[in-house]
């Protein structure tokens, strides 16, 4: 791993167990997948669907484990789920899922502190006026401002890095550059470093310092063609 690096990705591997009838088999998801993000960089990780992207992603965060390889990181990792409603609790307020992190992690002590620091993270991802966004519930915001709540909830905790899984591939054409926008500014102006993980390769070119392409498991060249939306 090179000093500037924050996260370095060696040699990562992974295989699941497969039921057929009375039978199982090992299927092959990763295979000697290596790469690394420096500090403040944006990266792209693009690949058609079942290529093994969103699966390097939840390792990375530690959703799911390694089967061969590992995952050195300097710092704190959050990550952008591709279905904001899917991730977010129906049955609490978006500030709830605010709350927890910020307390969880000591980014604020006493209520008063801590709503004033929910308030500063609804409206830093431009969800204004941040205390009736606070308490709304997931279902009453749309698309968009749920990306945005997603967001908020992943910079409660101050990460170094962001993993953004299809970020935009829920949303409206006309709401994606917003979101697009938003990521980098968090890039820009916080320094965070970002992995971004999409099958589009125009919006990995418009947010990536450097993009890499994923087939079969493997990161390979990056293709001539944009991949197909519903790959």
């Amino acid at each position: 791993m090179s000093p500037d690096s924050l996260l370095s990705v060696c040699n990562l591997g992974k295989t699941f167990s497969v039921r057929e009838g009375l039978r199982t088999r090992r299927l092959a998801v990763l295979a000697d997948v290596s790469f690394e993000v420096e500090r403040g960089e944006a990266v792209a990780l693009v690949g058609a669907s079942g290529s093994g992207k969103s699966t390097c992603a939840r390792i990375i965060t530690g959703l799911v484990a390694a089967s061969a390889g590992q995952v050195h990181l300097r710092g704190t990792v959050q990550m952008i789920f591709q279905d904001p409603f899917a991730s977010l609790n129906p049955v609490h307020t978006v500030g709830y899922h605010l709350v927890r992190p910020v307390i969880r992690h000591r980014k604020a002590r006493g209520r008063a502190a801590v709503t004033a620091r929910v308030h500063e993270l609804l409206t830093s991802v431009g969800l204004m006026p941040a205390a009736e966004f606070a308490a709304k519930f997931p279902h009453q915001l749309s698309g968009g401002p749920r990306q945005r709540g997603a967001r908020a909830r992943a910079l409660a905790v101050e990460p170094e890095l962001i993993v953004a899984d299809e970020p935009t591939s829920m949303l409206d054409a006309s709401i994606r550059i917003g979101v697009l926008n938003l990521l980098r500014d968090l890039k820009e102006q916080r320094g965070i470093a970002l992995l971004l993980i999409t099958h589009d390769l125009a919006s990995a070119r418009y947010l990536a310092d450097r993009t890499l392409t994923m087939e079969a498991g493997r990161i390979v060249d990056a293709p001539a063609e944009p991949l197909s939306a519903s790959a």
